[in-house]
């Protein structure tokens, strides 16, 4: 992760890296699954990710809202939502695969 700092890498190619599909074609697959749209909590996740990178690297004023940062503090159960579901859906059977399930099945199938 050290070489990926900046959320558009840790989102992008890392994410696909591990995951083998894209991030935006995860959300929308496990939105599918759970039937959760999680679509708008990974876009307020990615924008307040920006809002703080150019905060941070490029020394601009601060420019969230304190509606904004509100409103990601409420989001917060849904994007722990989110990231478990990630992880059951793309994580968690390549561990099982890697590691040799008990029984030879993958719990996800």
């Amino acid at each position: 992760m050290d070489d990926n700092k900046l959320a558009a890498q840790k989102f992008g190619p890392l994410f696909k890296s591990v995951a083998g599909v894209s991030w935006k074609t995860a959300v929308a697959a496990v939105s599918d699954k759970t039937g959760i749209d999680f679509e708008p909590v990974s876009a307020l996740m990615k924008e307040a990710a920006g809002v703080r990178n150019t905060f941070l690297h490029e020394g601009q004023a601060w420019q969230l809202s304190l509606a904004h940062a509100k409103a990601c503090v409420d989001s917060m159960p849904r994007l722990f939502e989110l990231f478990s579901a990630l992880h059951n859906q793309y994580i968690h059977p390549m561990r099982w695969a890697s590691a040799g399930s008990p029984d030879g099945s993958n719990f996800y199938s």
